[in-house]
């Protein structure tokens, strides 16, 4: 399972089937729920020794897992490398399913340093586009301390735009795009989703949409 920023009562999941909660860092909108999430699943949380700390969360209770560093969870294998988000120890994650499918998911950083071999299905923070961001500066809709908090912790589309054309190793592999965290004010789905598809080629969806 993928962060616990949602209340558990109100997922209609096999909770029999959670066998890891992976967390990427401790702000509220990924982390509230973790303990009452914890609970349902009768899992572990796998996160950085940071955001445990962070969030008071016993070490009984979690997998601390590193930059570079590799766990088993139940059938998946989940490895974490380092991400650019105002936390404590942010993470991303490179995850493999037990069919082999590889899921790399990266939310709240303004940058991914790292390329990675091979990924079938991405989901990656899109949270902004530099213009919208600079017209709402502007006129007033932002302040400064918003504007410079998201340029220095949230993906633009420009970045990652740049971040799979770094990854253009992925031909037949990729096989879809989740787009997340699209902001309110400062993006156009429609928008992110067509300049994605055209980087890509591949199918491209905006977490929250209707199925």
């Amino acid at each position: 399972m993928l962060e616990a920023g949602i209340n558990p009562s109100k997922l209609k999941i096999n909770w029999r089937q959670v066998q890891g909660v992976v967390l990427t860092h401790e702000h509220s909108d990924h982390a509230k729920y973790l303990e009452q999430t914890l609970k349902r699943a009768g899992a572990k949380v796998i996160a950085s020794l940071g955001t445990l700390v962070a969030l008071g969360t016993p070490l009984y209770k979690a997998k601390a897992i590193s930059n570079g560093e590799t766990i088993q969870v139940g059938d998946w294998q989940v490895t974490a490398f380092d991400v650019e988000h105002d936390a404590r120890e942010p993470l991303g994650y490179i995850i493999k399913s037990p069919s082999n499918k590889v899921v790399l998911f990266a939310t709240d950083t303004y940058y991914i340093r790292y390329r990675f071999s091979k990924v079938n299905i991405a989901l990656v923070e899109c949270n902004y586009d530099l213009e919208r961001l600079e017209q709402g500066y502007q006129f007033g809709r932002i302040d400064r301390k918003q504007h410079d908090r998201i340029l220095k912790s949230h993906f633009a589309l420009d970045n990652v735009v740049k971040f799979f054309m770094a990854n253009k190793s992925w031909p037949g592999e990729l096989e879809e795009v989740h787009l997340l965290h699209l902001s309110d004010r400062n993006s156009d789905a429609e928008y992110f989703r067509e300049v994605i598809t055209k980087v890509t080629g591949v199918p491209v969806y905006i977490a929250g949409e209707e199925a």
